[in-house]
């Protein structure tokens, strides 16, 4: 039996001939010819010219967990605390007590305490919706994404190989290969895998054992260099 994969990356074709047991394994299993050992970037072709499987070489690290608002609450302020968004609440915040400075100045001695409350209190609310905006908009998006994406419902599947980031959810498939990616960034809880200066993709590092930990490390390093933030443990 005759078996077909075509290279993503470079477009070439290899023909290979498969016994009924080969066949079932890469296609149900994901286990591929040892001789297919270094092609990272091969899918299967099926009947219908369908990919079924990616081989995605030796090093592999999977990440299965269910989908938690909170977690991912955390997870975008953390990609907030990497990108220009994090300075606009307090720039806008600072412009609040900037005005509420300079109307009430003028009438402090001169006015009652109670209209000087009065003044300031309409900047003082302003300066702090300004700081309360993104994380309440960020809640309450993680709380409604299972009713607007439907990836986000069911278990979630994170995997990180050398071809890049794949995530899995709910039979929608999304794939970032390490050369579209912009960065990585690791914190306490999260890997965060930017895909543009302000959206990442996270893994929580909560469902990965201690070696996998470092083989995320490793791809990342050995992919993005200088691009990749990552600790040292």
């Amino acid at each position: 039996m005759a078996g077909v994969a075509v290279d993503t990356v470079d477009d070439d074709y290899y023909f290979r001939r498969l016994s009924s047991a080969e066949l079932a394994a890469t296609l149900e299993r994901d286990q591929w010819p040892a001789d297919c050992d270094g092609l990272f970037n091969l899918w299967p072709v099926s009947r219908d010219d369908g990919y079924q499987t990616h081989y995605r070489g030796r090093m592999s690290i999977t990440a299965t967990f269910a989908f938690d608002p909170s977690e991912h609450y955390r997870a975008a302020r953390a990609v907030t605390r990497y990108t220009p968004m994090r300075y606009v609440p307090w720039g806008f915040a600072a412009l609040a007590l900037g005005i509420l400075v300079w109307n009430v100045l003028p009438a402090v001695g001169e006015a009652e305490p109670l209209t000087v409350f009065s003044i300031a209190l309409p900047y003082l609310l302003l300066g702090v919706f300004w700081l309360t905006l993104i994380p309440l908009s960020q809640r309450r998006a993680a709380r409604k994404l299972p009713e607007r994406d439907a990836s986000a419902r069911g278990p979630q599947e994170r995997v990180v190989d050398e071809t890049g980031f794949h995530s899995r959810g709910n039979g929608v498939a999304l794939d970032i290969p390490w050369h579209a990616m912009v960065r990585a960034v690791e914190t306490e809880e999260f890997f965060l895998f930017f895909y543009c200066k302000q959206c990442a993709y996270y893994v929580p590092k909560r469902v990965l054992a201690a070696p996998q930990l470092s083989e995320v490390r490793d791809l990342a390093r050995a992919a993005l260099a200088d691009r990749a933030r990552l600790r040292e443990q």
